[in-house]
C-alpha cells in the first residue's frame, strides 16, 4: 500500500503520484462511507 514510498530514479514524480492517488482513494472511501450513513 505503501509502495509510493520507497525511493527510485523518478522517486519524487512516484512520491506525487503515489500521494494524489491516495488522496482520491481516501476522499473515494469517506465518501462512500457518508453517503452510507
Amino acid at each position: 500500500m505503501f509502495l509510493w514510498l520507497t525511493p527510485s530514479g523518478r522517486s519524487s514524480i512516484s512520491f506525487t503520484i503515489g500521494i494524489i492517488a491516495v488522496n482520491f482513494i481516501v476522499d473515494g472511501m469517506v465518501g462512500i462511507v457518508v453517503l452510507a450513513w
